[in-house]
């Protein structure tokens, strides 16, 4: 998949030197040349409704969800996860896009039965906000994300809005 110059960026961090995809490549933690994951300097800015948007992580693992680096968001997106508590409404629609980007994985190495299972897990997470979450379009995101999986459109792209109160 190449990287289209015309995606909004988010943050200036580098991207992953490949994508990793499961049972295609070593596991970048399993193997001493497999760790392909920049460096970063995250801020330390607590994550939550309020300063998502100054968190350079969460930009981050939107700018790698962009750029199709499903399995690199999934990692960056668990590390928040785990701070915000996995059982809380923020930490349920974390889940729900870490869930999606690997249902988006599925997808592309078109296993499609663990695409489907785990769309839905993350789409029914995803779908408990309403509105503008975390800077994500509930609705657009959700429309988007089941027209790539059904094969009708390509893969979403996530357009924060900034202006949002969460």
């Amino acid at each position: 998949m190449a990287i289209d110059r015309h995606i909004i960026r988010y943050t200036d961090f580098p991207f992953p030197s490949k994508r990793y995809l499961p049972g295609e490549d070593i596991h970048p933690s399993k193997h001493p040349s497999g760790d392909h994951m920049p460096k970063c300097r995250f801020n330390s800015i607590s994550f939550g409704v309020q300063t998502w948007r100054d968190s350079d992580r969460y930009l981050y693992a939107i700018d790698l969800f962009n750029y199709g680096f499903w399995w690199e968001t999934h990692e960056v997106l668990e590390e928040i996860w785990r701070e915000i508590g996995p059982k809380t409404p923020t930490g349920l629609f974390i889940q729900g896009f870490i869930q999606i980007a690997a249902a988006l994985i599925k997808k592309t190495q078109t296993f499609h039965r663990g695409a489907g299972r785990l769309s839905e897990k993350g789409l029914s997470k995803i779908r408990l906000q309403s509105g503008v979450f975390l800077g994500i379009d509930v609705s657009v995101f959700s429309k988007d994300t089941a027209s790539f999986l059904a094969g009708k459109k390509p893969a979403p792209i996530i357009i924060l809005n900034t202006r949002t109160i969460n």
